[in-house]
């Protein structure tokens, strides 16, 4: 608001607004976005939302080679871990929800794992 009243050039409102909106949209969806995997009747479902809202893959089993991790963010010196699931062709599908240190996100990736038939990891 400052800076429209002090008569800035006009790019500034909206160079600082779309950066305001970036980090609101990460809020939301830290704060509110959920992650899920299902596995079940030959199917990998992968759904990334926001309050419900969002993409939702399916992906058959027989794509799947198998579950891992990967850093997703850093915060200081803690790193922040991802679930992917590997697909044959290469286009690997990641939950977005960051889980916070490796053990963990290795431990819930096995047990993933685990739940695939042909127990690829």
């Amino acid at each position: 608001m400052l800076i429209v009243l002090t008569d800035a050039p006009l790019i500034f409102p909206f160079v600082f607004g779309g950066f305001d909106l970036l980090l609101l949209a990460a809020a939301i969806q830290l704060w509110f976005g959920t992650s899920r995997l299902l596995i079940e009747q030959g199917m990998v479902t992968v759904g990334n939302t926001v309050f419900g809202i969002g993409p939702v893959r399916k992906i058959p089993l027989a794509d799947v080679v198998g579950i891992g991790t990967s850093i997703g963010m850093q915060s200081g010196k803690t790193l922040y871990y991802k679930i992917t699931v590997k697909r044959r062709n290469g286009g690997d599908v990641k939950l977005q929800r960051p889980i916070r240190g490796k053990q963990v996100a290795e431990r819930i990736a096995f047990e993933i794992a685990r739940q695939l038939p042909n127990n690829s990891s």
